[in-house]
């Protein structure tokens, strides 16, 4: 029982290693998208219009908000809008 205890990692990962090695798979993953893209061309995240990503963003709101709605119902949404409206009332008051 004992070995079974001390089997696995013995040192631990800082945060700013994860973050680095994030953003390299990150690199390496789109890099690997890009190449094997079938000529198929890449809309979202536009790089020279950012009303485009904006619309995308939107988009992709809303099909979360939909699926929420499929798989938990619509018992937590009126939570999830009262922290949204929060967040959104902290936001402007920085400003």
């Amino acid at each position: 029982m004992e070995k079974r205890i001390r089997t696995g990692k013995t040192t631990k990962v800082t945060l700013e290693d994860r973050d680095k090695l994030k953003a390299q798979k990150l690199i390496e993953r789109s890099a690997f998208e890009k190449g094997r893209s079938g000529g198929y061309e890449l809309i979202y995240p536009n790089e020279e219009d950012p009303e485009v990503n904006k619309r995308y963003e939107l988009f992709l709101q809303k099909a979360n908000e939909l699926w929420d709605d499929f798989t938990t119902g619509s018992k937590h949404k009126p939570q999830k809008q009262a922290v949204a409206k929060s967040n959104t009332q902290q936001i402007n008051s920085k400003k």
